[in-house]
């Protein structure tokens, strides 16, 4: 059968391109660029392996924005200012990514209010 046949090499040559795009994006923190070439390879699957490291690459983004956002809590119980650029970089450096939405609310309550707001898992 087809799905049996391996990707050809082109193929692989071009996901391999975009895979090592997406590790530079996210290593220099333009996490937009990096999720959505990580979103590409995974829907695309010709190369199982790199399909599974791009899963690896769009988990690790979720956890350093997760993380960005649990340093700018902690900050906030300091320093509200501290907190607030802190998440405005965040924000920044998530932009085009489905984090960008939490972290600008986030953002915006501080602002609003002076206080960080009570952090609650998705689908609360």
């Amino acid at each position: 059968p087809d799905s049996a046949r391996p990707p050809s090499w082109s193929t692989l040559e071009r996901e391999a391109q975009l895979f090592r795009a997406a590790r530079d994006a996210e290593n220099t923190r333009s996490f937009g660029a990096a999720h959505r070439a990580y979103a590409e390879l995974e829907r695309e699957r010709e190369s199982r392996t790199i399909a599974e490291m791009a899963r690896l690459g769009l988990a690790r983004i979720g956890t350093a924005a997760r993380d960005a956002l649990l340093a700018a809590r902690t900050s906030a119980t300091r320093n509200a200012r501290d907190a607030e650029l802190a998440l405005g970089d965040a924000v920044a450096e998530f932009s085009g990514t489905p984090f960008e939405r939490d972290l600008a609310a986030a953002l915006g309550h501080l602002r609003d209010d002076g206080r960080f707001p009570t952090l609650v898992p998705r689908g609360e």
